[in-house]
């Protein structure tokens, strides 16, 4: 089954890699300058990927502890996920 799961995987990417144009850095006609732009977006730090883990060890911790973390934890958990996503949408890193 992974065979053939990997397969599948492959044949996909072998079909899409057909139809792209090569990137600059792939062909052998290319100069230096053709590579040169904006790359993406990379973004700044964050800290709300150490609250959403806080909140998921609250959870795990409220299995063995108490259903009552739990709840705790899930509420706490919403804020964290909330403030993740919509991260880039207030603050200083707003867009």
């Amino acid at each position: 089954m992974t065979t053939l799961l990997t397969l599948m995987v492959a044949v996909y990417l072998g079909f899409s890699a057909g139809r792209l144009e090569p990137r600059p850095e792939d062909r052998k006609d290319a100069d230096i300058a053709d590579g040169a732009g904006e790359l993406g977006f990379f973004p700044p730090y964050s800290w709300w990927p150490l609250w959403c883990a806080l909140t998921a060890s609250v959870i795990a911790l409220g299995v063995v502890i108490g259903w009552w973390l739990v709840v705790i934890g899930a509420l706490l958990g919403l804020i964290a996920v909330s403030g993740l996503i919509y991260e880039y949408y207030r603050g200083v890193h707003a867009h």
